[in-house]
């Protein structure tokens, strides 16, 4: 239970910081992207300040060839795309590198097939309060690009890394915080066993003296209907102690490292036997079906009681004349044990509380039966111990099946 509980938190921690790790890596990447794109168009208005004092006029157009042959005297390049406009839109003017001809501001692609994608800016040309054309600065955006492009690359090769780390981490971490739950945990077993052990002495005083009492009521002639009462009452105490005890030894981690390889059909069927007989005084018919071997890794005495009890409650809620089948199916990797009878079934609002411990389904039909309570959360608990499943399928007056599937090793 405390590994189980360690896993889960284990897992919780991990999942939490991949939704953060993810949340604040999207997040990241637009604001490293916003800071990306303010800088290009930082560097579009400036280099349009830049070349805005060289532009000519003639004719009313603007003009940047006597500017354009100087940088080629000087042999300098561009490193961005500079086009002039007139006040139609029409591109009369294009230096550096290829860009978008289009008269907007943004980021800008040429049509598909051709790949690309600037950041552009452009400017009014007025001479004597009249407008004039357009100068448009486009830079281009593969950096930008291939900047985010690594960003994001480099968050996604860190992420196992700082997962796997997260997890050691929050393992080891997760010990520490289990840890007041383990004592608790312990006492608790240690309380009920001890308990369990306590309920004998005085259970053990009461049937002796029963006993005696039995004794002189028959040297009196006296009607021992009391004596049966408390003979009755004593042996449901005894049942109780002993359950409790197996509780606390099922949910004793070190039963799980306890496991062996074992057949069910041999260790099974002389408990089978028993339980037939026992059938037969109630008039009751037990089958059984078997492989001729059954292979899993298990606890033998455990899986005995889980079986006893699972044949037990069949048998106390089946009428005279009914039918108990149990059935084991033998997979590659797993063994299937199947408890059906045909009695009188388990209310729909019942089904998910009967492996709860101290349940009654009816209270006054299960002590009139005998039963404690704790039967089948004994079953639940002997399963859990061998990572297992137990299912249950009831209906009212035409009985129950239990299906329980433990792992072949």
């Amino acid at each position: 239970m405390l590994n189980s509980l360690r896993g889960q938190l284990t897992n919780w921690f991990v999942g939490l910081f991949v939704v953060l790790y993810c949340g604040g890596s999207i997040f990241a990447l637009l604001v490293f992207d916003s800071v990306l794109t303010s800088q290009l168009d930082e560097d579009c208005h400036q280099l349009s300040s830049e070349i805005r004092p060289s532009i000519d006029f003639k004719s009313h157009q603007p003009t940047l060839k006597t500017w354009a042959e100087h940088l080629f005297r000087q042999q300098k390049g561009l490193l961005a795309t500079i086009q002039l406009f007139d006040n139609q839109g029409m591109l009369l003017e294009s230096y550096g590198p290829a860009g978008v001809p289009t008269l907007a501001t943004g980021t800008l692609s040429l049509p598909a097939g051709k790949n690309i994608t600037v950041r552009s800016s452009f400017k009014k040309l007025e001479e004597v309060d009249q407008s004039n054309g357009f100068l448009q600065v486009q830079v281009s955006t593969s950096k930008r690009d291939e900047a985010l492009h690594q960003f994001g690359l480099t968050l996604l090769i860190l992420a196992p890394f700082f997962a796997l780390a997260v997890w050691l981490a929050g393992y080891f971490f997760s010990e520490k915080a289990v840890q007041p739950v383990g004592q608790t945990l312990d006492l608790l077993r240690r309380f009920v066993a001890d308990a369990g052990h306590e309920f004998n002495t005085p259970i053990t005083v009461i049937e002796a003296s029963v006993q005696t009492l039995e004794e002189m009521f028959k040297e009196k002639d006296m009607p021992p209907d009391v004596l049966d009462v408390i003979t009755r009452a004593s042996a449901r105490m005894r049942d109780l102690a002993a359950s409790l005890m197996l509780l606390a030894r099922m949910e004793n981690p070190e039963l799980v490292t306890k496991r062996v390889p074992l057949d069910l059909t041999e260790s099974l069927e002389p408990l089978v036997a028993e339980f037939r007989q026992i059938g037969k005084g109630k008039g009751i018919a037990i089958t059984w079906q078997a492989p001729p071997k059954a292979q899993v890794l298990g606890h033998e005495d455990s899986l005995r009681t889980m079986v006893s009890n699972l044949l037990d409650n069949a048998l106390r809620y089946t009428e005279p004349g009914g039918t108990v089948s149990f059935n084991i199916q033998a997979q590659e990797a797993t063994v299937t044990l199947t408890v059906e009878d045909d009695g009188i079934g388990i209310p729909p609002e019942s089904v998910n509380h009967i492996f709860e411990r101290f349940y009654r389904v009816d209270k006054s039909r299960s002590r009139a039966a005998g039963g404690s309570g704790l039967g089948l959360s004994i079953v639940k608990a002997i399963v859990d111990a061998h990572k297992g499943v137990i299912k249950v399928e009831s209906s009212l007056s035409h009985g129950t099946k239990f299906v329980v599937v433990l792992p072949a090793r």
